[in-house]
């Protein structure tokens, strides 16, 4: 598996690369849990995200029900 630690505006988060998709996420210590903040493309993965509370499941679930170019919008 390919994982590394973020930096910059992105420390405290991980990265996951399957091929040309970025999986970006943080593991929470306290609650045990993985917490999944976006799936895209490489190219569009980090561009003028805003780093906040994590998606919630029904935002998720909008957001990856989307075509993968259409991910960025």
């Amino acid at each position: 598996m390919d994982i590394k630690r973020l930096k910059g505006e992105w420390q405290g988060f991980l990265r996951m690369r399957v091929g040309k998709i970025r999986i970006v996420f943080r593991i929470d210590a306290e609650s045990d849990e993985l917490q999944v903040y976006d799936i895209d493309f490489r190219g569009n993965i980090y561009k003028s995200q805003q780093i906040s509370e994590p998606p919630t499941v029904q935002e998720t679930i909008e957001h990856l029900s989307q075509p993968l170019g259409e991910m960025a919008e």
